[in-house]
């Protein structure tokens, strides 16, 4: 369904009417939200009575999926991204941790072993840990993944080793790139936020 197709369906309500807040289209009936759309094209939410919103999640697990805690409980269902922009995500940090344990790996002799071993066991035990007490209170699998923001400055570091394994004139272009995608995926959670919690 596309940004357009949703719009024209969410208008068909009886006294449907577009307005918006926090930058993008919502859908209301009496000046209450029922329906948003984006922040990108590809994401909307509903409202549904809650027999309703189950329903949906069986009959079309792959185009929707309930919210999380009291969102979910009070009707609103998330639309999932297709899954080519979580195969995209996975290729880029499986990229990037092969760059930086490779840059590792060539820096080995100057680097600290106990800052190291710390830095893994963090590691681990985030994921670890935190994972599978984030997957027991999922919805249908769904995951999500704020157990990982602790894991930020390991990330940035891992960037960083990668961007060194580029030539030395290419380095600058990197980084450039690197800060204009956290910038743009910044902007994109903020307003995920946003949407999902002060709407």
């Amino acid at each position: 369904m596309t940004a357009d197709e949703f719009r024209n369906l969410a208008l068909q309500l009886p006294g449907a009417l577009e307005d918006s807040h926090m930058g993008h289209p919502d859908f209301r009936i009496g000046n209450r939200i029922f329906a948003t759309l984006g922040p990108r094209d590809d994401h909307a939410m509903v409202k549904l009575p809650v027999d309703e919103q189950q329903a949906c999640v069986r009959d079309h697990p792959d185009a929707f999926e309930p919210i999380k805690g009291a969102w979910g409980a009070f009707g609103w269902l998330e639309v999932k991204f297709p899954s080519p922009v979580y195969a995209l995500l996975a290729a880029v940090t499986a990229v990037v941790s092969a760059m930086a344990a490779a840059r590792l790996w060539i820096t080995r002799r100057s680097c600290d072993l106990a800052v190291g071993a710390f830095l893994a066991l963090v590691t681990v035990s985030l994921l670890a840990g935190l994972h599978w007490s984030e997957f027991r209170i999922s919805v249908n699998g769904f995951n999500q993944g704020r157990y990982l923001l602790p894991l930020v400055g390991i990330a940035g570091l891992a960037v960083a080793q990668a961007i060194r394994l580029l030539p030395a004139r290419r380095q600058a272009w990197g980084a450039a790139v690197v800060v204009a995608g956290l910038f743009a995926l910044q902007l994109f959670s903020l307003e995920l936020v946003a949407e999902r919690f002060y709407a």
